[in-house]
């Protein structure tokens, strides 16, 4: 079952097997105050963005390894192995393998960021190893050439380090024999691996598995986690249909713990690149909403499907997004409107 809608030129349909179709559908929220969605909003687009990114406290700096290495575990390493003593290879990836990397060493006189240094054991023929962090190294000409990591003499390690804020939460893959391409990122994805040498994993931009790298000062997490006093809402898969684009995309639909459709509106939140937001927003805005600080609300998380193409703000798709989902979601879940 559908439900489509046109205004202004734009169509758009909610796809499925129980979509609820009355027009005007409101929330229990009379009884609230006048909420200022505004306001309501910009904050909410600022917790999701921090916390996509995860880039508001890591402030990092590549270094330029080149023949000495900016770690003085590496550079002890180093010197170890010009002098003929072979052993200390071992004894050093048998004290990575018991610590974890990467390799977090502290910074002289500074306080405010660690050394960080990322690692890689070539176990086969290895050209280049890229480092694929979009907090780090976006994947496009410089990013991909600050990403590189650099091989330590004629040994296995692979390295490369970074100046890093104390306080920062990273997710990470490898890209071994890397394209080093910027436009190559379906073969990349293909090819990313995980941190062997880091046991935590969990989701990130680069990859539904993930490295993550905790640095000492990271706050516990407010938001992120879910809590036993925060009731928890709904997330339903639906498919998005446009008549202007000619195509169809997945949504995820986020409705609040208690949600009816009748009453006042519900406010309207949109998220574009579902797949990186569907695993942590809904327990955000069940945090949120549990203590008070933002209202309950409707989240549309919209997937990036490569097969129809991005929405983008230029030619006939700038309008989509502004017009054709807000109108369906209002039609759908009473959220939006005025």
């Amino acid at each position: 079952m559908a439900v489509s809608l046109r205004q202004n030129g734009v169509g758009a349909s909610f796809v499925g097997a129980d979509a609820i179709l009355a027009k005007g559908h409101r929330s229990s929220m009379a009884k609230h105050k006048p909420i200022d969605w505004s306001y309501q909003m910009s904050k909410l687009m600022l917790i999701f963005a921090l916390i996509l990114l995860c880039i508001h406290s890591v402030s990092g700096r590549a270094i330029n390894d080149g023949e000495t290495p900016a770690s003085s575990r590496l550079t002890i390493l180093q010197e170890q192995l010009k002098t003929g003593d072979q052993s200390a290879l071992e004894v050093f990836w048998k004290e990575i393998i018991d610590k974890g990397a990467p390799l977090i060493e502290t910074i002289k006189g500074d306080t405010q960021h660690v050394l960080v240094t990322f690692l890689w054991r070539a176990k086969s023929e290895t050209k280049n190893v890229y480092l694929f962090a979009y907090a780090l190294t976006f994947p496009d000409e410089v990013g991909i050439r600050q990403g590189q990591l650099n091989r330590l003499s004629d040994t296995d390690i692979w390295f490369k380090s970074y100046v890093i804020r104390s306080d920062a939460r990273i997710t990470y893959v490898f890209s071994p024999n890397d394209s080093l391409v910027p436009e190559d990122m379906q073969k990349r994805r293909a090819n990313i691996q995980p941190d062997p040498l880091n046991p935590k994993r969990g989701f990130g931009l680069e990859s539904p598995d993930a490295s993550i790298l905790e640095l000492p000062g990271l706050p516990p997490p407010t938001w992120t986690k879910k809590r036993p006093d925060a009731p928890i809402g709904k997330v339903e898969e639906r498919r998005f249909k446009s008549i202007l684009l000619n195509n169809e995309r997945a949504l995820r639909v986020y409705t609040p713990s208690g949600y009816k459709p009748t009453g006042s509106a519900y406010g309207l939140l949109i998220l574009f690149d579902a797949q990186y937001y569907a695993n942590q927003a809904p327990t955000v805005l069940d945090n949120l909403i549990a203590d008070g600080a933002t209202a309950p609300m409707v989240a549309v998380m919209i997937d990036c499907e490569p097969s129809v193409g991005r929405l983008n703000a230029s030619n006939k798709t700038s309008n989509q997004p502004a017009e054709g989902l807000p109108i369906a979601a209002e039609t759908c879940f009473g959220c939006g409107g005025d």
